[in-house]
């Protein structure tokens, strides 16, 4: 997830004009790597027809009626619970799911322990206002880094493994 130090993954609503097209870029690599992509109504709104979903399947969650009855190619729409849907990706054959929030989203997979890992590209920027990483929690949930990488402009793609 691209994420600005002030822990914010959307300006306001839900603009993400300020995600650099390098962070897609990565974020794509890591998509086609484990050939799957697990994200929310509002993610998919955002991202799904820029995305190159003809290289990873694309699990959409969502409530929103007319997305369950949409279909698309290499596009699963899903109401399930977090964990039904990881066992559904699982019997497809994969082991690695790449989730692409949003903050609720996000929220859910970890209040179930279902993250393994965290990868964070931080930008340098404070944008105030928008949607953080996670819906807030009152659970703490930690975290051990793995690793860190400088990357152009002072972004940091930031690695964390679930303890």
């Amino acid at each position: 997830m691209s994420v600005s130090i002030d822990g914010k993954t959307t300006q306001q609503r839900d603009n993400v004009d300020w995600v650099a097209y390098d962070d897609i870029k990565r974020m794509d690599a890591l998509m086609k790597e484990c050939g799957i992509m697990l994200m929310g109504r509002a993610t998919y709104e955002s991202f799904g027809d820029e995305l190159p979903n003809e290289h990873a399947l694309m699990v959409v969650m969502t409530t929103d009626q007319s997305l369950l009855d949409k279909t698309q190619k290499n596009v699963l729409f899903t109401n399930d619970s977090p964990k039904n849907v990881l066992q559904i990706i699982e019997q497809k054959g994969y082991s690695n799911v790449v989730l692409a929030g949003g903050n609720v989203l996000n929220a859910s997979f970890l209040r179930e322990n279902l993250v393994d890992e965290l990868r964070l590209i931080i930008q340098p920027i404070v944008i105030g206002t928008g949607k953080p990483l996670f819906e807030s929690s009152k659970e703490v949930k930690s975290f051990e880094l793995v690793d860190v990488q400088n990357l152009n402009g002072g972004v940091l793609e930031v690695r964390y493994r679930k303890i």
